[in-house]
């Protein structure tokens, strides 16, 4: 059981990052049933949380991750993994529930400046979100401040900052272990819209393309995959396809 873990978890990363979330979210389910047969409520509550995010991610699918989260509240009192809570954190930000995420976060040291990072960015803030990110930056340990620098980068870019948006992900760009990261490919999107807003056909072409490449065969109907089809169609005065 504890091989197939292993392998599930490391294809579900891997579908993660090419873009084939349904495919991920399958491999997550596979784990699931084989926490709950040995009884593990800890790591089945996580991996619920996962695919919820998943849901979150990809489609903005915000009743169905509601849901499985509220599903592992009957059980919470026996999950002791700190995971757990600081994927339901993270969750809780992408549903809105604002207040739910900060007050939980509350005590957790850098975690609670991750929630307060990515709430700001949520919320279009983007000053207060670039002050975690700061804080964060100077503890200089690379895992703790990507996910905060990737929704800032959006919510510059949201914000019409461009320059700073491009900043941002330069930042994320110079830490080395990013190009590994779930989010990079959607780093490469958005440097393409940030490249097309200003004006730069070129280099909006090549960071739509890398993109892709990566996305080849990632799922259809994935809002940013449909986007970037249609960006570069255009730029390159095609339908895209």
């Amino acid at each position: 059981a504890d091989s197939k873990h292993v392998g599930y978890s490391a294809l579900a990363r891997l579908y993660h990052y090419l873009g084939r979330y349904g495919e991920a979210g399958r491999l997550i389910d596979r784990n699931i049933n084989l926490y709950w047969l040995g009884k593990d409520t800890s790591n089945a509550g996580l991996a619920q949380i996962e695919k919820a995010l998943l849901l979150v991610e990809g489609w903005n699918d915000v009743a169905n991750a509601r849901k499985l989260a509220e599903e592992t509240f009957t059980y919470q009192k026996s999950i002791k993994d700190p995971s757990y809570w600081r994927n339901l954190e993270w969750l809780q930000v992408n549903l809105g529930n604002y207040v739910y995420a900060d007050t939980s976060s509350k005590g957790k040291g850098w975690w609670h400046l991750v929630i307060l990072s990515l709430i700001h960015s949520r919320k279009g803030e983007c000053s207060e979100a670039q002050l975690s990110v700061d804080s964060l930056l100077r503890v200089r340990n690379p895992f703790r401040v990507m996910l905060p620098l990737h929704y800032l980068s959006e919510c510059y870019y949201d914000d019409g900052k461009i320059d700073q948006s491009l900043a941002t992900i330069e930042t994320l760009h110079s830490i080395k272990q990013f190009i590994l990261f779930p989010f990079y490919p959607k780093s490469l999107h958005l440097l393409g819209r940030i490249y097309e807003k200003r004006g730069d056909r070129k280099q909006a072409i090549d960071y739509y393309e890398n993109f892709l490449n990566i996305w080849k065969d990632a799922d259809k109907d994935l809002p940013a995959l449909m986007d970037a089809k249609a960006r570069l169609g255009k730029l390159k005065g095609v339908a895209a396809k």
